[in-house]
């Protein structure tokens, strides 16, 4: 991933970090402003993942550095049940 990418100058930035845990295990670490992810652009990964027992997902974005904020997000289910985002 590419650091440094000189928008983080801008007058008024804020430095924001954070980390993607579903169902309380780390699936990205690091993700940051100051890295690969710029306003106005999406940013897609793809997690696969097994429900059992019908538990459900829980999506956690943990801040490591000012507040994580998200403008989107998807998830898709293979199987004929419902995914749902708390």
């Amino acid at each position: 991933m590419p650091t440094g990418s000189g928008h983080e100058e801008s007058q008024g930035f804020e430095v924001r970090a954070f980390d993607l845990h579903i169902n309380k295990r780390p699936v990205l670490s690091g993700l940051s402003n100051t890295g690969y992810l710029y306003p106005e652009r999406a940013v897609s990964s793809r997690i696969n993942l097994s429900v059992k027992q019908e538990k459900g997902i829980i999506i956690d974005f943990q801040a490591v550095k000012g507040e994580a904020i998200l403008n989107g997000l998807s998830a898709k289910s293979e199987a004929a049940s419902v995914v749902e985002i708390l």
